[in-house]
């Protein structure tokens, strides 16, 4: 693999310090080759596979490129468009779950709604943000977006995670 992150972007990934987490998680195209890659953090996971949308067939086992549970998979040559996926986490404890990575879908906020939050004008931010039942690429899901341009973190904790 070329295509590693800088060590200060992973330090501040894994201490949830970085502020912009879809530039880097999610499927990407590298920085180096331009190859196709994964990357997903997994603090609880032992093992991370990508797996086939439709069928759940593995197709990859991801490297564990940090202790804290950064996980990465550049693909080879033969792989060059983007595609849907599903992972398949393996838990320390010996329990294992196939999950959609929250990352393959992009930011619920686009460009101009942060403009004219950024500019106190956003006339739908209560469609924007908060919780909202969703449905992105066939997958049933909830968005959340809050507007917090000073905050150094925000995190939703529910009985969910």
């Amino acid at each position: 693999m070329k295509n590693y992150l800088d060590q200060g972007i992973v330090e501040a990934l894994v201490s949830s310090g970085y502020g912009d987490p879809f530039s880097i998680l999610g499927m990407h195209r590298g920085d180096v080759d331009g190859a196709l890659l994964i990357r997903t953090f997994q603090p609880q996971a032992q093992n991370v596979y990508i797996l086939e949308y439709d069928t759940g067939k593995v197709i990859a086992q991801m490297e564990k490129v940090h202790s804290a549970g950064l996980f990465q998979y550049e693909f080879g040559d033969d792989v060059k468009d983007f595609f849907k996926y599903r992972l398949r986490i393996d838990l320390w404890n010996g329990g294992s779950y196939d999950t959609e990575d929250a990352y393959r879908f992009g930011p619920v906020l686009g460009d101009m709604d942060i403009y004219f939050l950024s500019e106190g004008t956003h006339l739908d931010e209560y469609h924007r943000l908060g919780a909202h039942p969703i449905t992105l690429d066939g997958v049933e899901g909830v968005s959340f977006a809050v507007w917090a341009p000073n905050a150094r973190r925000v995190s939703v904790v529910g009985t969910f995670n």
